[in-house]
């Protein structure tokens, strides 16, 4: 939420990390804005938007250091 980012939490997600929720396994899917649709033949590197890239980024460090803060000792 630091990161000015809306949540949204849902069950049935048809994205690659269904699998793992379906085994047990607690997983998540952080996804980017802009750039071509995902598996067409536009999608290649030179259409990620860089900043979108970034953010995902700087979400999944902030999620882990905020894991490891509060890891009892």
């Amino acid at each position: 939420m630091g990161l000015g980012r809306k949540v949204i939490a849902q069950d049935g997600s048809g994205s690659d990390h269904r699998v793992f929720g379906q085994a047990g396994v607690v997983a998540t899917d952080i996804t980017v804005e802009g750039g071509a649709q995902t598996h067409a033949p536009t999608d290649v590197p030179e259409a990620v938007d860089a900043d979108s890239v970034e953010l995902a980024a700087r979400l999944v460090l902030a999620v882990i250091e905020d894991v490891l803060s509060s890891k009892p000792n």
